[in-house]
C-alpha cells in the first residue's frame, strides 16, 4: 500500500477529459485521412456494433451492408465551436475492372456544435438487384471537405446464385 501512495503522489498534473479530447482533435488534424475497417456486414447497429459477413458472399437479389470508420477527419475550431464536414461516394466494380455503378455524394455528414464528435462511423446499404453472380469490388471514396483531402478503400465480395 505504501508503494501505491508513492506512485499516486508522483503523478503528473491532472489531465481532464476535455483536454484529452483537444489532444485527440490535434492528432486527427495532423493525421492522414483514411477509411478504417471497411467491412461487409449482415447488419449494423451503431459505432463498433455490427454483425460481420465473414465469407463476404451474398445471394443475388439480396441487400448487403458496409461499415467503416472515417479516420483523421479534420475538425475546424472557431472560438468555442467545432465543425466537421465530409461526404462519401461509392463505386461498384466488376471482375474485369469495369465501373458498374457510381453514386457521388451518397453520404454526407456535417457537425457544428460546442463539443466535438470523436467516434465517427458510416454505413452503406447496397441492393444487389439484378447483378449476376460473380466477383465484385465495393469502393468507398471519402472526401474531407474542410481539409480538401480524399481517401479510398476497396473491399472484394462475391455474389452467389439466389438461394
Amino acid at each position: 500500500m505504501i508503494a501505491l501512495a508513492l506512485v499516486a503522489g508522483a503523478a503528473a498534473p491532472e489531465e481532464t477529459v476535455a483536454s484529452l479530447r483537444e489532444r485527440i482533435v490535434d492528432l486527427q488534424n495532423r493525421g492522414t485521412l483514411a477509411v478504417r475497417g471497411l467491412t461487409m456486414c449482415r447488419s449494423v447497429t451503431t459505432y463498433g456494433q455490427y454483425v460481420r459477413n465473414e465469407t463476404r458472399k451474398a445471394p443475388a437479389g439480396s441487400t448487403i451492408y458496409f461499415y467503416y470508420e472515417p479516420e483523421n477527419v479534420f475538425t475546424q475550431r472557431e472560438r468555442d465551436t467545432y465543425r466537421i464536414w465530409y461526404t462519401q461516394d461509392i463505386v461498384l466494380i466488376g471482375k474485369d475492372g469495369k465501373e458498374l455503378l457510381r453514386s457521388n455524394g451518397v453520404l454526407g455528414f456535417t457537425h457544428l456544435g460546442f463539443a466535438t464528435v470523436l467516434d465517427l462511423y458510416a454505413t452503406n446499404e447496397l441492393d444487389l438487384g439484378e447483378l449476376a453472380p460473380g466477383e465484385y469490388r465495393y469502393r468507398v471514396i471519402l472526401h474531407d471537405k474542410l481539409r480538401g483531402a480524399d481517401a479510398t478503400a476497396d473491399l472484394a465480395f462475391t455474389i452467389t446464385a439466389k438461394e
